[in-house]
């Protein structure tokens, strides 16, 4: 389940990176973009981190 939510960030993230952009409009909805999906992906890479280091030490 982890796993499966980081990788549909990483294809968001992949997505936009894809996307050309030519007005700033657009060029400052990617980047709002990226800057979510990039912080949410930090988070969920910490929480699969610690629940792993947790595990080990059960």
């Amino acid at each position: 389940m982890m796993q499966e939510r980081i990788n549909e960030l990483l294809n968001l993230i992949d997505t936009q990176l894809a996307m050309e952009t030519s007005d700033p409009v657009t060029e400052s909805y990617k980047a709002r973009n990226l800057a979510s999906y990039a912080q949410a992906l930090k988070t969920l890479l910490e929480i699969k981190r610690n629940t792993e280091d947790r595990n080990e030490r059960l």
